[in-house]
């Protein structure tokens, strides 16, 4: 009989895990297609992607490496929240407050634009 209990324990196990992965299959579909609202500061970021025109991208990935970047790695990507990213874009301008790179600058317009 406890066979039988284990059993049906280990289905609904699996059966949650299918739904987690398929949910996790649609969020990295969304991302991959860059399929951001502009108000939804919180949704995960690829963080060389939301950078390109802000930063190289071996600056970006040494920075996730080193932690000096608020990112996480999901598989071979770096993931990251908007929001985090622009704190520390600004973080940063402000530690260096002499010239910003022009590069930042676009970056910076481009997100006005788009939002």
């Amino acid at each position: 009989m406890a066979r039988g209990a284990d059993t049906a324990k280990h289905r609904r196990a699996v059966a949650a895990i299918g739904q987690a992965l398929v949910l996790l299959g649609s969020a990295i579909q969304d991302l991959q297609e860059g399929q951001q609202s502009s108000g939804d500061k919180d949704r995960p970021v690829d963080a060389c992607t939301y950078l390109k025109d802000a930063l190289p991208k071996r600056r970006v990935l040494s920075a996730c490496r080193s932690g000096e970047f608020p990112a996480h790695k999901v598989g071979r990507r770096w993931l990251c929240k908007a929001s985090d990213v622009d704190a520390w874009l600004s973080k940063q301008t402000e530690a260096a407050p002499t010239d910003a790179p022009v590069a930042l600058a676009r970056w910076r317009e481009r997100r006005r634009v788009a939002s």
